[in-house]
């Protein structure tokens, strides 16, 4: 039997996914083997993994065709992230999660079309 549009699993082709080797990442991964994994620590999956650095530099993706970018760069250790002081020069939650976030929007992807960012 022919699979329709409908009927065929989706693959994950087009997506690119920051944080491929932390908390979440495997488990997307796996479940989607186009997706290809960006950052700087390579998934424990067999998807294809680009090696970026540093977030304000992406020349890496490039020659990359995606449209779709999933973006789960953060830290875990909530425990520590939830102090209500925390010492100068730590970083704090805002650090971990926002940051990352907005360095990719505003430098590394204002001339690409995306067609979702999640």
């Amino acid at each position: 039997m022919t699979e329709t549009r409908e009927d065929a699993a989706p693959t994950g082709k087009g997506t690119i996914l920051f944080g491929g080797s932390g908390f979440l990442g495997p488990y997307i991964l796996e479940n989607y083997p186009d997706v290809i994994s960006v950052g700087r620590t390579p998934p424990s999956t067999a998807n294809r993994h680009i090696q970026v650095d540093n977030l304000a530099n992406l020349d890496a993706l490039r020659d990359v065709a995606f449209d779709k970018v999933i973006f789960i760069i953060g830290n875990t250790d909530h425990y520590n992230l939830e102090k209500e002081h925390v010492p100068a020069g730590e970083p704090t939650a805002f650090d971990y999660h926002v940051t990352p976030l907005i360095q990719t929007l505003e430098h590394s992807f204002p001339r690409r079309s995306i067609a979702q960012y999640l």
